[in-house]
């Protein structure tokens, strides 16, 4: 991956989590990260990843999170100095269920 690319996907990440954070209407006690962007090397499309709490609620959360898209994309690029905004897909970040499953089975194997 080249530099512009990282660039990129970090300021994604920080700038979308801050969009996030102020214009998404959540329940309180509602949270969503965004925990990596994984954009193309053409910079047209970004894969970006979240992590939803309370886990209750992801699904619901995480419908509304892809209505928003559109609004989300549009707000994005105002603070995006690029030709193109890349258009931005959601998925759900499931690296630390898998990790914490890893860990809670070397546990059992300690025991």
């Amino acid at each position: 991956m080249g530099f512009r690319v990282e660039q990129v996907n970090s300021l994604i990440q920080k700038d979308l989590g801050l969009i996030m954070s102020r214009d998404l209407e959540l329940d309180e006690g509602a949270f969503i990260t965004v925990t990596r962007v994984e954009t193309c090397s053409n910079l047209k499309f970004a894969k970006v990843f979240v992590t939803i709490l309370p886990e209750k609620d992801r699904d619901d959360i995480f419908v509304y999170l892809q209505k928003n898209a559109a609004r989300l994309k549009k707000e994005l690029s105002k603070g995006l100095t690029m030709k193109f905004s890349p258009s931005i897909k959601f998925y759900i970040d499931e690296i630390e269920e898998h990790a914490g499953k890893i860990e809670d089975l070397l546990d059992s194997l300690r025991e």
